[in-house]
């Protein structure tokens, strides 16, 4: 299975940090989170891998190539942000041919088991599975309400009612068939705005159960850095 870095954003939110640090390069225990999602997809044996670029990209470019990640990776750089489906259309290329990809958001910091949830996805057979967490402030999410089998029957970004905490996590694994519900009509374009509406009882939903945090806020890096309790050496040798 082939994979999909999403690490272009500008992360705003991080500033003074990202004024001269990439947002997916910001340090959890000292490794990049970039350091960590490519040890974890190693772990769960992706095939090839694909980051998107933008801000300050060659500074992601020098960490990644400065060690053997043990996996084919390639750069995709934006002049102009796409978005997270603009992104996907626009590395359909990469994708093609694969029955199955997984898309990760970098600026997450999740001990999420990839291979479980791939095993998931496989046994609900649905256009896709999205990971969720759940969320303390579900107004900020993607927010998710599910059946009884674990299907998404509602999907709402940010709303200003929260019916659920189930929020999108970012970690999404699509079949091929979620290609014929990609339609870029408007740059930048979105998964969360501009494509899950789409999928309603199309999705099956993913609880992570253990540790999730974005990393988006200068609050959140702190806490993240604070509670993340793996050693990124032994990690790296077990896998």
């Amino acid at each position: 299975m082939k994979a999909i870095l999403m690490a272009a954003g500008l992360g705003t939110r991080l500033h003074p940090i990202t004024t001269h640090t990439p947002k997916c390069m910001v340090l959890i225990k000292g490794v990049p989170l970039l350091g960590w999602w490519l040890q974890k997809l190693k772990a769960a044996r992706i095939s090839e891998v694909i980051i998107n670029l933008h801000h300050l990209p060659d500074q992601v470019i020098a960490y990644v190539n400065s060690q053997d990640w043990g996996l084919p990776i390639h750069f995709a750089y934006e002049q102009q942000l796409l978005g997270s489906m603009g992104t996907l259309a626009a590395n359909r290329h990469f994708l093609q041919g694969e029955p199955s990809f997984l898309v990760v958001y970098a600026d997450n910091l999740t001990d999420i088991d990839l291979n479980q949830l791939v095993d998931y996805h496989d046994r609900h057979q649905l256009v896709g599975t999205i990971s969720l967490f759940e969320s303390e402030h579900p107004e900020m999410c993607g927010i998710v309400q599910m059946d009884a089998q674990q299907v998404v029957v509602e999907f709402t970004e940010k709303p200003a009612v929260p019916r659920s905490k189930l929020a999108n996590a970012g970690i999404y694994i699509f079949n091929d068939t979620v290609w014929k519900y990609i339609r870029i009509t408007k740059q930048p374009s979105d998964i969360g705005y501009d494509l899950l509406p789409h999928l309603i009882g199309l999705l099956s939903g993913y609880l992570i159960e253990g540790f999730f945090m974005d990393m988006g806020t200068l609050e959140s890096l702190e806490k993240g850095s604070r509670c993340w309790s793996y050693d990124y050496q032994s990690n790296a040798t077990a896998n």
